[in-house]
Order: C-alpha cells, then structure tokens, then sequence
C-alpha cells in the first residue's frame, strides 16, 4: 500500500511517567505544537492564550517577543496553517529558533494515497474572490497536494485515527473514546494502535456509529518519530 505525506509536527509527549514516557498524539486538545496559532502574529489569539500554550511547551516568559514573528516569517514556507511542518528539514529550521525543550518531539503522519484522494477531492482548492473573507482550510490538503512520502529512516511508531474537518485535525482516536470492540488489541506503549488494519476496523466502526450532518471525514493514519533529527 502506497501512503502520502500528510505533515511533520514538532509535539510533546502526553500522560505521567518518565521523560520519553507518554502517548503520542496529533490531538489538539490535548499536546500543544510548535508552530500553533500562537505563534503566528495575525491569528486571533489572545496574548494570555499565547502565553498560556508556549507555556505548554516549555517556553519560558517573554521569549513571544522575538519568536513570533520568527515564526510568522516561515509561514507557507516551512509550515502551513496552522501546525502542518513541510520537511524534517525545516522542522530543524524552526527547532533553531526555540531554546532547548525537554521532552520535545517530531511525528511524521502519513495516510494511504487513496484516502488523500478522497480528501482531496473533497476539498477543491476555492476560487479566490476579493470581495469576500478568505477561510484558510489546514494544512493537510497543501501536504497532501504535494504528493511526497514520509521519510524513510524514521521510526513508525503505530497507528491512529484521525478526524479531519477541511484539512484540519480535529481528534484523534483518543479523543474518540473508542471501546476496545472497536480494534480488539490493545494499544501499543505510545497510545497507538499497532496495526493499519487495527485502525480501518476502527475507521468503520466510527463511520457506522456517526450522525452528524454531513458525516465526519475519519482517516487511518500511520505515524512515525523523527527524535534523532532533533538532536
């Protein structure tokens, strides 16, 4: 089976234990990412918000002022909206402008090349018209659109489920709350699940169980560590 790129993301480790220790995940709500919106200039953010994710992270007080706009001077070149990091390569050039993090971590994500199809097909890229406020979809669909793999010396570290509303990454399977019918293994050290089909039965089961008008979009994803480049 063939997979497609979806993007890089600089993270931390979820749940107790040693440093190292703890879930991986793509999850929103619950590991904060560098870049986010709060580190870019013109997102709606509010500075307490700001300050409270770089937190989060680590990052300590009044380092905003100079990363910020850093960082907004990368966007659509080394990342895209808002989290989506193009290469290991320019994971590396952002990590630079960080001081040292404990406990940070890069995840490569890739998903089958069918399912980028369909995303893809989905979501057309939107005729621009001036007169009208641009909503900027994630940046999934502009990895996706680039048609690369995930590099190959990484390593996979399982799989997972995501949630993707216009290129965005909305939950993960442990936000879905999944009962263990779903995937019948149990998950492996990093939270994942061990196996692509592990994760398409669960794709299924999240499909047949969702009401929602239209229907969430739900997509087995296969999810790599990259730690050796950040050191």
């Amino acid at each position: 089976m063939d997979f497609v790129c979806a993007g890089y993301f600089l993270t931390k480790r979820i749940g107790p234990g040693r440093p190292g220790a703890g879930y991986l995940t793509l999850s929103p709500d619950r590991t904060p990412f560098y870049p986010d919106t709060w580190a870019i200039s013109w997102a709606q953010v509010s500075d307490e918000a700001r300050q409270s994710r770089a937190a989060a992270l680590g990052l300590p007080p009044g380092s905003l002022q100079t990363l910020v706009p850093e960082t907004t001077a990368l966007f659509d070149r080394h990342f895209f909206w808002p989290n989506f990091i193009r290469s290991v390569l320019d994971a590396k050039d952002l990590v630079r402008l960080l001081p040292p993090l404990p406990g940070l971590t890069l995840l490569g994500c890739e998903i089958a090349t069918d399912e980028a199809d369909r995303l893809l097909r989905a979501h057309p890229p939107a005729p621009r018209d001036p007169s009208k406020p641009q909503v900027r979809p994630g940046g999934m669909l502009d990895m996706l659109r680039l048609r690369r793999p995930l590099e190959d010396w990484g390593s996979q570290r399982g799989f997972d489920v995501l949630c993707i509303d216009h290129g965005l990454i909305w939950h993960t399977h442990l936000d879905l709350n999944l009962a263990r019918s779903a995937y019948d293994t149990p998950l492996t050290v990093d939270g994942l699940l061990p196996e692509y089909a592990d994760a398409t039965r669960a794709v299924e089961v999240l499909r047949k169980r969702d009401m929602t008008v239209p229907p969430r979009v739900y997509v087995p994803a296969r999810i790599v560590s990259y730690d050796q480049a950040l050191r």
